[in-house]
């Protein structure tokens, strides 16, 4: 009987000292994506499993198993061969009255998407953003910052999500804010340098994507971005836009990108999207930019734990060639805990 009452305690003592482990969320997002002339087909993006570890309300560990698509190079690093199922987020947090600290394979807080969870658009990734302009996950530290209605971070991060073969480091930050309405304001900045040893083979030097970039030469990279947005339940308007400068020898070069975005909930559970795009990889030259408007719907279940979603853009650019695209994207998520 004394080993029957001690047990259980003994358990307990066990949990406390080990700490708490479980499913924290999972996502899945099955999507047919079509491109002229004949491009595109069945994808798995966006989608993951997470975990999350807990000690007490001052120290957890997340990590998060998902598509290679979550943690793709950013446009200016030489692109890699990864697995398509791995390892896309591995952190740990330390909070205090001072602020939160994160270390390891970090979400990097650029533009409105870097913000906000992959699940959470009914929209797909805007073109900016699916093109790796700028870096999604990276390894990094991570300071926090977080009194309602205002928020921030700073992020020092090796700039390449993954192995700093170059030996630069970059700094990220951002700033919002937020009313309990949902009105917000976020801005967003970057700064970093490469080196040939990162960008021998990267896509951004190469004349398609428009970018006037010297992959065999060092530079120096920064970007920010600025957007309005009122979100309120599954409604959603959003302005935003960014400007970007890259700086080799004694020449400096812009892009920029901006989007336009509207989510109309007018019923229980079906929406109307609207999104305009506008990318400019090279400042200098108006005939690099390309614009994307586009039209869909989504219809969700009452608990906005699935949706279904069908969107078209069309890609208008100089010269005109045929480039539009139709999306099907289906998508579960849950929260298990939190």
């Amino acid at each position: 009987m004394f080993l029957t009452i001690l047990g259980p305690r003994v358990q307990a003592q066990e949990l406390d000292q080990l700490g708490r482990f479980e499913i924290s969320e999972f996502a899945l997002s099955p999507r047919l994506r079509l491109q002229e002339p004949g491009q595109g087909g069945f994808e798995l993006s966006q989608s993951w499993i997470g975990f999350e570890w807990t000690r007490d309300e001052l120290v957890r560990g997340v990590l998060k198993l998902g598509g290679s698509d979550l943690n793709a190079p950013a446009i200016w690093n030489s692109p890699e061969v990864r697995p398509s199922f791995g390892v896309n987020e591995a952190w740990m947090e330390g909070r205090s009255s001072y602020g939160d600290m994160r270390a390891g394979l970090l979400t990097i807080a650029q533009s409105f998407e870097g913000l906000s969870p992959e699940w959470s658009s009914v929209l797909p990734e805007t073109r900016a953003r699916r093109k790796s302009w700028f870096i999604k996950r990276d390894f990094g530290l991570q300071l926090r910052w977080l009194a309602k209605p205002w928020e921030t971070s700073i992020t020092v991060h090796n700039g390449e999500s993954g192995e700093n073969k170059d030996g630069q480091y970059w700094t990220t930050a951002h700033w919002r804010y937020q009313s309990s309405g949902g009105t917000g304001m976020l801005i967003t900045g970057s700064i970093g340098q490469t080196k040939p040893e990162s960008t021998q083979t990267s896509e951004a030097g190469l004349p398609v994507n428009g970018f006037v970039f010297d992959r065999t030469d060092k530079a120096k990279i920064r970007q920010g971005s600025v957007a309005l947005y009122r979100q309120q339940r599954r409604n959603l308007l959003l302005l935003e836009a960014g400007r970007g400068e890259i700086l080799q020898q004694e020449e400096k070069n812009s892009f920029f990108w901006g989007h336009f975005d509207a989510v109309w909930n007018w019923g229980s559970d079906a929406s109307l999207l609207f999104r305009y795009e506008m990318n400019q990889p090279n400042q200098k030259d108006s005939a690099s930019t390309i614009r994307s408007p586009g039209l869909g719907f989504s219809y969700s279940s009452k608990d906005n734990l699935q949706s279904i979603t069908a969107f078209y853009s069309r890609v208008e650019e100089d010269p005109q060639v045929p480039s539009d695209e139709f999306w099907l994207i289906f998508r579960i998520h849950s929260v298990f805990a939190r």
